[in-house]
């Protein structure tokens, strides 16, 4: 129980650092732009946010500190990093057990990366996915997409705590509740996707779905 509050109290932390950074601003004298960057709408759109730019050394550090924060405080517990599909697949491929693997500093580096791509491929907000979202269905769907986003990851955060006794779950809802108050700037004119750049969509939706975790840790 030590362990898990003081888990849960590192998580809320790096949460909240996550959070305190910057929030973009649209520029006033140009509509449809990101600070000097103009957001363009539709194809060009989903191609920007097929392209992944994401925060990592952010994500990153505050992961670091999660774990070293666990290590100040020995307990009588495990904690277990739950894998993605992908990784499940490649170890399958490769006849390798995953379960009695130890963590090594690539399986780590892997893990977390795969963890980052799947939070900014969430379709909420400003996050690659609510990019990819608002360019395939319009602003009014991708504004209760990512509402039903935010309720379905704040219910598994708590079906997380409960079942397998972690509050990581709840660094996801803190995210996507901020980036849900930062409003998605409307293009000027919406391009059709083509078929080209709608598979590049189903694509993406892959990639999310290979990346994405329910509950990432599991505290024994």
């Amino acid at each position: 129980m030590r362990s898990a509050l003081l888990l849960a109290g590192s998580w809320i932390v790096c949460g909240a650092w996550l959070a305190a950074a910057p929030a973009p601003r649209l520029a006033e004298d140009r509509p449809g732009a990101l600070g000097s960057l103009a957001i363009p709408g539709g194809a060009d759109a989903l191609a920007a946010a097929a392209g992944l730019p994401v925060p990592a050394q952010r994500a990153t550090i505050a992961l670091e500190l999660i774990r070293r924060l666990q290590g100040a405080s020995p307990g009588d517990g495990a904690i277990i990093f739950n894998d993605p599909l992908l990784i499940q697949l490649m170890g399958k491929l490769g006849g390798i057990n995953l379960t009695d693997a130890s963590p090594n500093p690539f399986y780590m580096a892997a893990w977390i990366g795969l963890l980052v791509t799947s939070l900014n491929l969430m379709p909420v907000g400003q996050l690659d996915g609510g990019h990819g979202t608002f360019a395939v269905f319009g602003g009014r769907a991708h504004k209760i997409i990512g509402r039903v986003a935010f309720v379905l990851v704040a219910v598994t955060a708590v079906l997380g705590f409960i079942w397998h006794g972690s509050p990581s779950g709840f660094l996801y809802t803190v995210l996507l509740g901020v980036m849900l108050k930062v409003r998605h700037p409307a293009p000027e004119e919406m391009e059709p996707l083509g078929r080209g750049r709608t598979i590049v969509a189903l694509i993406t939706l892959i990639v999310f779905a290979l990346s994405f975790v329910p509950f990432p840790i599991t505290l024994t």
